[in-house]
């Protein structure tokens, strides 16, 4: 089963063309001995008319510590990156089956289609 993550890339100073288009490929290798920072899961995400609200759930049998981040990225029904927005869970940890809820605030239109993500660190 594949797995989809959230990030971004800074082009500094980049003066592109308007019908520029970029390729990315990413990688991924194992955590190192001192990264600490998990993808905690989200149970659920709603879209409301001023905002994207949820829940997100440690399930890491570990203590996991914040700010707990939360990302969201909204898309047009086209598919088409429209905006991002991102918060922070109401807890600022999380003990092992823990759950926290999350209100990001939306400026502008409804983000009616959107992926979230939500990461915190453990102690491990």
């Amino acid at each position: 089963m594949g797995k989809l993550a959230i990030g971004y890339v800074y082009f500094k100073g980049a003066k592109l063309p308007d019908n520029a288009e970029i390729s990315l490929e990413a990688t991924g290798e194992p955590l190192g001995e001192f990264e600490n920072i998990v993808a905690i899961p989200i149970e659920e995400g709603y879209s409301t008319s001023n905002g994207i609200v949820g829940t997100a759930q440690n399930i890491f049998g570990t203590r996991v510590t914040g700010p707990i981040s939360v990302e969201a990225v909204c898309f047009s029904n086209k598919g088409e990156l429209t905006d991002g927005y991102s918060g922070f869970a109401t807890k600022d940890a999380l003990a092992d089956g823990d759950r926290s809820s999350f209100q990001l605030d939306v400026y502008g239109e409804k983000c009616e289609r959107f992926l979230l993500g939500a990461s915190g660190f453990t102690s491990t």
